[in-house]
């Protein structure tokens, strides 16, 4: 989410369009966002407003560049469900081109939903075949290597040449190491 100078949502992504649309945690409210616990919203307002400071002040150069303070905290903690992970950019910090002064950026995690890239994206941007993507996104989803064999309908032995595959393609050196990269 994009939040501008004066408040208003200057742009939402399809995801966070939903978790809005849910309404559980953060909802829009005129033209802005709020969170739905009062005390979630004087942190996220006040995170929202230290961000937008530190957007109209110039970007840091040299030996102090990116070590801005990026706020992250958990809103929802209290409420039945799971909790969204919150961070807040300013918006020269999130590099995004063509930005006016004092816009902020959310990044939204809802920990209840975290997704793997599609198969699709993971053969473009990685090189896998269908059937290593397949095999990620089994892993991704939660199920152990055996499992996923068994889900593919391929053996132990041929899912962690696969799994090997992937690792070098990747780049990475272990499944936790896969999954960082893959999950969203």
């Amino acid at each position: 989410i994009v939040i501008g100078a004066c408040g208003t949502l200057n742009h939402v992504n399809a995801a966070a369009e939903a978790m809005l649309a849910r309404g559980d945690r953060l909802k829009r409210w005129r033209h802005g966002i709020v969170a739905c616990d009062p005390s979630d919203d004087r942190k996220l307002q006040q995170t929202v407003q230290a961000a937008r400071t530190t957007a109209n002040a110039p970007p840091l150069q040299g030996a102090h560049a990116g070590k801005a303070l990026q706020p992250r905290f958990v809103l929802g903690k209290h409420r039945p469900g799971w909790p969204l992970v919150v961070t807040v950019f300013p918006a020269h910090q999130a590099i995004l081109g063509g930005c006016e002064p004092g816009n902020v950026m959310l990044h939204l995690a809802d920990t209840a939903n975290t997704f793997c890239l599609p198969p699709r994206i993971l053969r473009e941007e990685f090189g896998l075949t269908a059937r290593e993507a397949e095999l990620t996104d089994q892993l991704a989803q939660g199920s152990t290597l055996p499992d996923s064999a068994r889900a593919l309908q391929i053996s132990a032995g041929t899912a962690r040449q696969y799994l090997k595959l992937i690792f070098h393609k990747v780049g990475v050196r272990s499944q936790t190491d896969l999954l960082r990269v893959v999950r969203r």
